[in-house]
């Protein structure tokens, strides 16, 4: 629960949603998916057009994703679990590369693991669409879901192979699905919904920054850099905590 929320409050009900005619409803939905074929078809073109190998990280994915095919293609269902991250990554949450270890057979994983990635950002378009039309109406619905499935940074993740933008999607349908519900209490979505999905997530981001600001300080009290150099007549490595 939010901490700054007064539990002795009692919330009103709130009709945020703004009426809207069915004409009004029909035109938005009508728009909403045009904007989801308008992002289909430029994944497809993007596909035609990129000769690119993937990237340092973007290829670390696609491994551990292939390494969960060929676990599975041989029996070994218990690597869901035990798997070992790759050298110098962490352990990822599995489920993104469960996703896209089905694209690792097709004679280009990484065009095929980017149709995965247009699940993923039809998620997060209706999740975005339901959380605005809940506030503002059907057009703030379509709004939203075009400004935000159109930002760069979210049109870079979902031409990339890394778990943001499945993450994001899952996040954003949380939210809509507590406010809609307000924890099953009502039959109509209020603010208070929003603010008790706010306060939750406020609160494990508060204990992730707190786990960030201790790793840092551990890092900061590390030895500094030992350069070994001059070893046999040529420098060899420079060994680090990094």
């Amino acid at each position: 629960i939010n901490p700054f929320e007064d539990p002795d409050y009692v919330f009103e009900e709130e009709q945020v949603r703004a009426a809207t005619g069915w004409r009004d409803g029909l035109k938005a939905l009508g728009l909403f998916s045009l904007l989801i074929l308008f992002h289909g078809l430029q994944l497809a073109s993007w596909n035609r057009r990129e000769s690119r190998p993937p990237s340092w990280d973007q290829s670390i994915q696609l491994e551990i994703a292939g390494d969960y095919a060929r676990a599975f293609r041989e029996g070994r269902y218990g690597e869901l679990f035990t798997l070992a991250p790759k050298p110098g990554m962490p352990p990822f949450p599995p489920l993104y590369h469960l996703a896209i270890q089905y694209a690792m057979d097709e004679a280009d994983p990484a065009a095929a693991a980017r149709w995965v990635n247009f699940f993923f950002l039809t998620v997060l378009a209706v999740s975005v669409f339901g959380l605005a039309h809940q506030l503002g109406g059907v057009w703030a619905g379509l709004a939203a879901a075009l400004l935000f499935t159109c930002m760069p940074e979210v049109q870079w993740l979902y031409r990339d192979h890394l778990v943001d933008l499945a993450l994001t999607a899952w996040v954003a349908a949380a939210y809509w699905a507590l406010f809609m519900s307000e924890k099953f209490e009502h039959k109509r979505p209020t603010i208070r919904g929003f603010k008790i999905a706010h306060g939750k997530l406020g609160q494990k981001m508060r204990e992730v920054q707190e786990r960030i600001e201790v790793l840092e300080r551990r890092r900061e009290q590390a030895p500094a850099r030992v350069p070994v150099a001059e070893l046999g007549g040529e420098p060899l490595v420079r060994l680090s905590w990094e």
